[in-house]
């Protein structure tokens, strides 16, 4: 019964039916206190701050509390975020007109914490892949077909990227293909297609052993955002986030840089054969929220 009301709570909530949904939730978790999806969806009704019935502020402070609390319950469950994160997200946060850092962090940590749990259950192999001459650099999307996503960055970046100094490896998520899926295909060294599980994902991308990883649209789907903290971690390679191609022909360095790869370093923009500028790290996870 418990997972009934939470499948009512999500029917609602596609609805924007809100109230109707946090009640559902509520008696979802009074069926089953450890129903981790109930509880996570709960705290997610607040962050949709278009509202109203209370000011932008108030609800921002709501969210940040019941994350606090969720954090706790959490701490002391044995679930781990497979079966959470990325369900429901603060989507709209990105879109108001007043400093969410900290509440976008605090979110952020969370699914993290959640996400390094569940790959400290898994028993993956080890892959080692010796370097080449190019840098491996990954792309993570189902966006590779016709889409705004693809269509306004992914698809600028391949036209952009020096391809004697990169190696390019596409993880495509989504199963739809159409002609756009088939050229960035014909352009990337290895092309690793959709569908998967979790746990093959992250294979896969542990066994590339990427040095660069891109997530153009890290809130969009639900593997997305989970990402982040796992396959990033598995792997040992580097979150970019970059609104623009990365050491290309003609821009300079954006992502953040690995301390463990030598390569990365120190990389100069082949037009000027000079060091590029430094860029302060960035904190997100994503160029596309």
């Amino acid at each position: 019964m418990s997972s009934f009301h939470c499948s009512l709570g999500f029917s609602y909530w596609r609805g924007a039916q809100h109230d109707r949904a946090m009640t559902s939730f509520d008696r979802a978790i009074e069926l089953d206190p450890n129903n981790a999806k109930a509880r996570w969806a709960r705290v997610m009704l607040w962050a949709p701050v278009f509202s109203r019935r209370a000011p932008v502020t108030l609800r921002t402070l709501r969210i940040r509390g019941e994350l606090a609390r969720f954090e706790d319950w959490w701490s002391r469950a044995k679930t781990d975020g497979e079966l959470f994160v990325g369900n429901l997200q603060p989507f709209f946060l990105s879109y108001q007109e007043e400093p969410n850092v900290a509440l976008l962090k605090q979110y952020g940590q969370v699914c993290a914490k959640a996400m390094q749990r569940w790959l400290d259950r898994q028993k993956s192999p080890s892959f080692k892949r010796p370097m080449g001459k190019r840098i491996r650099l990954g792309i993570v999307s189902g966006d590779i077909r016709l889409h705004s996503v693809w269509m306004a960055l992914i698809k600028g970046w391949f036209r952009s990227f020096d391809l004697e100094r990169f190696e390019l490896v596409v993880f495509s998520l989504a199963d739809q293909v159409d002609p756009e899926t088939s050229w960035a295909r014909s352009k990337s060294d290895v092309f690793v297609g959709g569908p998967k599980t979790l746990p093959q994902w992250v294979a896969a991308m542990r066994e590339q052993n990427c040095e660069i990883l891109l997530y153009p649209a890290v809130g969009l789907i639900r593997w997305l955002s989970s990402w982040p903290a796992c396959a990033w971690r598995q792997s040992r390679s580097i979150l970019g986030v970059i609104p623009t191609p990365p050491v290309c022909r003609h821009s300079t360095t954006t992502c953040q840089q690995n301390a463990s790869s030598p390569r990365m370093r120190r990389i100069t923009t082949p037009s000027t054969g000079s060091p590029a500028p430094p860029r302060q790290p960035h904190t997100a996870v994503g160029a596309h929220q």
